[in-house]
């Protein structure tokens, strides 16, 4: 059987509170987003997760964890 590598650990997901606050923060014109755009924001979560919050429709958004 393999070893795991170090990279392979689980990361610290956000909670479903982290998404909402994030989806709040875009609605409320991104303040703390380190990129930014009319549809979509950046925040990072940690050193190594970044956070995308996306606006589908009015009402509609999506917030995705990705390294």
């Amino acid at each position: 059987m393999r070893q795991r590598i170090a990279y392979q650990a689980e990361p610290d997901y956000p909670t479903l509170a982290q998404a909402k606050a994030y989806a709040s923060d875009f609605r409320n014109g991104s303040p703390n987003a380190y990129a930014k755009d009319d549809t979509w924001a950046k925040y990072w979560l940690s050193g190594y997760l970044d956070i995308l919050t996306t606006r589908l429709q009015a009402n509609i958004y999506v917030v995705v964890s990705y390294p």
